[in-house]
């Protein structure tokens, strides 16, 4: 029963598990018991629970505790929905065959950049970065094919 850390105020303190990438629910409940609310300083990504080592969004060392024994909101991102995760694989192949990872800097968005392209080979000798090992850039609003150009496919 230690794996569960029942909260003396909020008990087992259930929520409902989202996509971190799209905010589509998982399908999964969270038993949170005690748990504080850190946030992320380089994403603003709240996560709730015991201190984590780096953020489960951008793998960032900065982490800040906002607030002790809290109570869990119903909805926290947490992990990737089967769409998210299938568009996450197949992006990781496309980077292995030369491909670039892409991130926007406003609304989050990831993505890979199609090998051969012509951003991806000068990314890849820009960095100096051969295939398979993975590189990525980040995209402004105005670069971005999500936010920035509303539909526009990289």
């Amino acid at each position: 029963m230690d794996a569960i850390p029942v909260s003396k105020r909020h008990g087992v303190n259930p929520s409902l598990a989202v996509c971190m990438n799209c905010g589509k629910e998982t399908g999964e409940i969270l038993l949170i018991g005690r748990c504080d609310k850190f946030v992320c300083l380089s994403c603003r990504q709240v996560v709730y629970g015991s201190a984590p080592r780096t953020c489960p969004k951008c793998g960032s060392c900065r982490i800040a505790l906002a607030a002790k024994d809290v109570e869990a909101p119903w909805r926290i991102p947490a992990g990737l929905c089967d769409t998210c995760a299938k568009m996450f694989e197949e992006s990781k192949a496309l980077v292995r065959q030369g491909g670039v990872f892409w991130k926007c800097k406003k609304c989050g968005s990831v993505g890979a950049v199609r090998p051969g392209t012509y951003l991806a080979l000068m990314v890849r000798h820009k960095m100096g970065v051969v295939a398979p090992k993975p590189c990525g850039i980040k995209f402004t609003k105005e670069q971005c094919p999500v936010c920035g150009r509303k539909g526009a496919a990289v």
